[in-house]
């Protein structure tokens, strides 16, 4: 008698907070239900895959126990740790020249009526929407060392035998990377300089201060955190980049770690290596968006009213 009754019992209980459950989630606000989904899908698509390298790059090939040795092997040969150095080094100069391209366009298209400023609004988006790539290869077809098209004419036109310029160098390759990227800081640069009311501008002219000052005094503080934070996405970005580093640096022998982790997928595939290879990279990103953060700590940033007409 007592094991029939049990059975009831732990049904009872079962079901009594599912039923609880559901109750509360159909009484829920929907800003709560859209906060649970978007949790979920972050842990789905973003938690879940680094936590599973995470684990992959301390675990052995074969036996799956724990170890050091993948980042042992990951790093113990000088020509792994010089990709991540010419990753960090490729960042920082594909960032620093998007910001010379970027910063002044983006003054010039919202804080002047310069003639032209469709055209440039339609080169920004003809980079941004070209594969990079593709871009690469057009470069390649422009600046080869040997049958680009600036060297064939600058060779007809001096009668000189070297190239005028070099696609395959650290340089040409940043510059590649940049003239893609620069739309980024580009687009963000405009849409905060559009909000940003032009009061204190004018305030600034009329008390005597010239264009120039006032942009770098006034205008460009107004906007540093955009500027800051779109010359981090470059970097990252940068940093993330295959196509570009491989159609260019490859030949260059210019190793970055893309093309580094790659190698590490040809025959014999080492995934646990390439797990630990790219968990600094990891690192990296958290190091700069805590520098973003340092750096912006002690100032606010407010736009207390919209753009005057």
């Amino acid at each position: 008698m007592s094991s029939t009754t049990a059975a009831p019992k732990t049904a009872t209980g079962v079901a009594a907070p599912a039923n609880a459950f559901m109750r509360r989630l159909r009484h829920a606000e929907p800003a709560t239900l859209l906060w649970i989904l978007l949790i979920g899908a972050l842990f789905f698509l973003v938690v879940w895959p680094v936590a599973e390298l995470l684990i992959t790059s301390f675990q052995a090939r074969r036996t799956g126990a724990f170890t050091l040795g993948n980042y042992a092997a990951a790093y113990g040969r000088q020509r792994y740790v010089d990709a991540v150095l010419n990753s960090l080094a490729l960042g920082a100069a594909s960032a620093a020249i998007c910001a010379v391209l970027a910063v002044p366009m983006a003054w010039a298209c919202s804080r002047t009526d310069m003639p032209g400023r469709g055209f440039a609004w339609f080169t920004v988006l003809a980079a941004f929407i070209i594969p990079p790539y593709l871009g690469a290869v057009g470069w390649i077809l422009l600046a080869g060392p040997n049958s680009g098209w600036i060297n064939q004419i600058w060779g007809w036109l001096t009668g000189s035998e070297s190239s005028l310029v070099n696609v395959y160098t650290f340089f040409g390759l940043a510059l590649v990377i940049a003239l893609h990227s620069f739309p980024f800081i580009f687009i963000f640069l405009k849409s905060a300089l559009d909000l940003v009311a032009s009061e204190m501008e004018d305030a600034a002219n009329i008390l005597g201060a010239g264009t120039w000052r006032t942009t770098l005094r006034i205008t460009l503080p107004l906007v540093w955190p955009t500027i800051l934070a779109s010359i981090v996405l470059v970097f990252l970005e940068t940093i993330a980049l295959f196509g570009t580093p491989a159609i260019i640096g490859i030949p260059a022998r210019i190793n970055v770690v893309t093309t580094q982790l790659w190698q590490f997928f040809e025959a014999p595939v080492r995934a646990e290596v390439a797990a630990a290879y790219a968990m600094p990279l990891l690192l990296i990103t958290a190091v700069l968006i805590g520098v973003q953060k340092l750096l912006l700590a002690r100032k606010g940033y407010v736009s207390q009213t919209g753009k005057g007409g």
